[in-house]
Order: structure tokens, then sequence, then C-alpha cells
């Protein structure tokens, strides 16, 4: 959409408020010039309109308003804070000369310049073909003014049915590779499957990649912009003795489109392997409660809302200790900086309590001729106390309830922790 080689292209933000509140108004215009700023445009001037839901998107002099402002502004786009249909688009550029580019396009451009992975270029290229599909009549709209003759299509309208032939063709190209990969993905996660997980999940920009980082030294791309992860990065780390493969996914936006979603399933799959979900906020932010709202819906929408979460309030440094209190008097809620690593320590030091009360506590005797026992005791048990006899050892460990029948003919006592 915006060449980051050539100038910077300037524009104006339009933002049809239809919940007319000022705090919300002037966050959603910060986010739409965040957008448009992490796909190397600016947004020089913003307009806001406050429109009921019963009324027509814009009227006439709303639209003259938008004209005289993009002429003085001399700009070349004008962004649209939702998303817009056909009718909306070709009723805008009666009135405007430059790109007119509504919010789905936006963040569909934003994903393209961020996708690494070949999985990821695919989700993003099928979301931005369903986007297009419904909106190419505008496209063709001069050839379609070649009327045919009688019984003969004009050749706009030829063109236009071909053209929506090869992109439903390329979708269901798309989707084939998609599923294949999604079979590789099922594959991997069940050789996973005795690993504790926990998914990372919040808001674009919230901090889970530089929390990643932190947590496990992933080396995931962390940038203080937005959507500059989209691919699911796991890694193992272990805590008593037990592997714990934590996912960063994707960030969560308002009004994410619906294709985007629907493309990234197989990536957000990673949720629903999850034993737990750490729910990351920046605290930093005025619209706190939106944000953990949108992400909320979103784990609603994919079947996952019924997971154990615990919310992390990133970006503390950031924010006087009085605005938190009424996020953090709540269980399962933490004040973090993964910047200055605060708060870190009772993460984790609370997880370890949580891994315990999964795990088995049990008291056994170990031959000296049963290697295959002592190797799983070293791998995957924590030795909590060991005592030498004549012909074994005596454990008391805790190891995860499935490999208990390795060890039943040896137990002498299965305790409660």
């Amino acid at each position: 959409m915006f060449n980051k080689n050539k100038k910077i292209e300037r524009g104006i933000s339009v933002l049809v408020n239809r919940r007319p509140n000022k705090l919300e108004g002037s966050v959603e215009i910060e986010e739409i010039s965040n957008l448009v700023s992490s796909v190397g445009g600016e947004v020089v001037e913003s307009l806001i309109f406050n429109i009921p839901n019963k009324r027509p998107f814009l009227g006439k002099g709303q639209l003259q308003k938008i004209q005289r402002l993009a002429k003085s502004s001399d700009c070349d786009f004008v962004v649209f804070s939702e998303s817009l249909n056909l009718r909306n688009i070709l009723n805008i550029e009666k009135y405007v000369t430059c790109k007119v580019i509504d919010r789905t396009k936006l963040i569909l451009d934003l994903f393209s310049q961020n996708a690494r992975t070949a999985e990821s270029k695919i989700q993003v290229e099928r979301a931005q073909l369903s986007y297009t599909l419904p909106r190419l009549t505008r496209m063709w709209t001069h050839l379609s003014r070649q009327a045919g003759g009688i019984g003969v299509r004009g050749p706009g309208e030829t063109q236009l049915e071909s053209d929506k032939r090869q992109i439903r063709k390329r979708i269901s190209i798309l989707d084939k590779k998609l599923k294949n990969i999604e079979k590789l993905g099922v594959e991997r996660r069940k050789s996973r499957k005795n690993l504790i997980k926990v998914a990372l999940v919040g808001y674009t920009n919230a901090g889970k990649s530089t929390f990643m980082n932190l947590a496990t030294s992933a080396g995931v791309l962390s940038e203080d912009r937005l959507f500059s992860t989209l691919d699911s990065t796991s890694k193992i780390f272990k805590i008593l003795n037990q592997k714990v493969l934590l996912s960063d996914t994707v960030g969560f936006i308002k009004n994410l489109p619906p294709s985007l979603i629907a493309s990234f399933r197989s990536t957000l799959s990673e949720l629903n392997e999850a034993d737990l979900i750490w729910h990351v906020v920046d605290s930093s932010r005025d619209d706190i409660e939106s944000q953990i709202q949108v992400t909320n819906q979103i784990l609603e929408d994919l079947n996952v809302s019924n997971k154990e979460k615990w919310y992390l309030f990133n970006k503390v440094d950031l924010v006087r200790d009085d605005l938190m209190l009424k996020f953090t008097e709540s269980e399962n809620v933490y004040c973090m900086s993964a910047k200055t690593k605060f708060g870190l320590s009772q993460i984790f030091d609370d997880l370890q309590k949580w891994i315990m009360k999964k795990l088995k506590k049990i008291r056994i005797f170990v031959p000296f001729d049963r290697d295959d026992l002592f190797k799983i005791i070293h791998a995957e048990g924590y030795i909590l106390d060991q005592k030498l006899k004549n012909d074994g050892m005596v454990y008391t460990i805790i190891i995860p309830e499935n490999l208990l029948n390795y060890f039943k003919q040896y137990v002498l006592a299965l305790e409660k922790k």
C-alpha cells in the first residue's frame, strides 16, 4: 500500500464513531495513526463524525468536509477507522481523488509486511483475496461502461467474472496448503502432548514478545510497533525438571477482520492445546478495559475462553500505582514490566506452585538393576529426597501422572502434596 522506498505518504484519518465517547474516539484515532505509521505512512489530520448506528454511513455534508480537508492537506490517502463495503468506497471516491483505505485493508497490508514464514504468508494472502473478491467490481467500473451488443457481454463484465474465478481458484489452492500445514501441526502437537503448555495472548504491542524473550531467550522479533510478531513461536524451558512449552501468538486488535481470524486459525490452534493462558495487558494505555474485552471476545470466538487464565499487566513502570488497584485486586492478576523485569519472579514462583499441583508425589524404591527407571527419574522427575540402600535407592519424587505406571510395583507411598 505504502512504498517505503519513496517519500512518506501523508493522509487524513476518519473515525466514524457509532457510540460517541471522547476517550474511545481519541484512542481509536491514535490507534489508526499507529497502524498507518507501522506500514510507512503518516496521518497529518483527523476527522471524527459521531453517527448513530441507525443512520447511513456518511452524508453529503460530511463527505464534502472530507473532500475539503483532503484537498487542503494535499494528502495521498484517506483512511477510515472501520471496514467499508463496496458501496461506501464508490461513494467516497466521488469526492476525493486520492486513495481510499479502510481499516481491514490497512491491517491486511500490515500483516503482509510482517509475514515471515511460509504459513503466515499463505494465511495473509488468503485473507487478502477474501477481502478483494467482493470489491472487484470497483476495479472494473471503467470497462463495464463499454456495453456489449445484444446477447453479448461487455469486456468489463467478462474480465470481472474471469478474475473472480481465478481468485476463488487461488483461495481453494491456499486452503489445501493450509490444511496440509495443519496436518503437520497436529503431528507436531501430538509429539508435545506430555509437555505443560502455556500460551501468551493479548492486544497487539502489549509486550508479549518482549516477555517471551525474557522468559525463554527465544529471540522472537520484538519491536515497539503493531503486529511485529505474526507467527506462533514456541520455546521450551524447565521448571521442577518439567518441560514447559511457552508459545507466543499473533496480537489481537479491535475489529480484527473475520477473514484474518479464519486464515490464522491454524496458528491460533496453539491455544486449543494450552493448559494455561497468560493474557498480557498493556497497562500504560487509557483503554485497558477495552483491550481486555477485545482479547477475551476473540478467545470466546475461538472456543478457548474456558481455559485457565492469568492476567499479566505489563509496562507498570509507566503507570501510577493507584491506577492499577482496581485491576490487580483479583486472583491470578500480576503486575510486571518486561522492560525492568519487575514482577517476573512472582509469576514464575506461582507457575512452579501451579505445576506442583499437577504432579504426583511418590516415595519409591528403585533396584540398582533398573537403569530405565533411574533415567526417567532424572529426566522427568523432580527429586525431593533420596536415600542409599544396599540393593537400590529410595526416592521421594514428584512426577507427571502419566509416568506412575512405570513405578507401580516399586511404590512405597503415594502422597498428597
